[in-house]
């Protein structure tokens, strides 16, 4: 976190495991940025069926987007483990973007890295089997020197959702 430029707008928040941070359709009131601990965001049906986005782990940004393009949470958030995160305040990070260009910057290089991801991930859902999904996903898990051991840190389901 010593790099992270807008710490000073934020404050820090501790979560037990199972909390939620916020739920889909709920105002937004702000964003995050995770210290530490882990954080599944997820979409939610009428059914109350799930479908796992992705997962947050340390050194990730999560809602900045809500900054910018919408009023409401698009998604759920919720620990998977006790988790340490700083909150910053919509109105005020809105209040220095406008003040404050080096903030702007920051966050303009933020969703761009943020965009080429999500167009990487769709492209990946989109054009790869589940097979091929989950070959990568072993792959990715895969220690980078001296076993060939691979341990997974989650059950079935939730790998099933990490599939889609």
């Amino acid at each position: 976190m010593a790099d992270l430029k807008i710490a000073y707008l934020g404050y820090e928040k501790k979560y037990e495991k199972g909390e939620l941070l916020f739920s889909a359709g709920e105002k937004a009131h702000g964003f995050y940025y995770v210290l530490s601990g882990e954080i599944r965001i997820f979409k939610s049906d009428a059914e109350g069926r799930e479908l796992e986005v992705t997962r947050m782990g340390p050194e990730s940004f999560l809602a900045e987007v809500i900054l910018f393009a919408s009023d409401a949470y698009p998604v759920s958030a919720e620990t998977i483990k006790e988790t340490r995160v700083i909150y910053f305040p919509k109105e005020r990070v809105i209040s220095e973007l406008a003040k404050n260009s080096d903030t702007a910057f920051f966050f303009l290089e933020l969703l761009a890295g943020k965009c080429l991801i999500l167009n990487e991930r769709l492209e990946t859902m989109n054009l790869q089997t589940i097979r091929e999904r989950l070959i990568q996903l072993l792959l990715d898990s895969k220690p980078e020197k001296g076993t060939n051991n691979i341990l997974l840190k989650t059950n079935k389901t939730e790998l099933a959702r990490q599939l889609g």
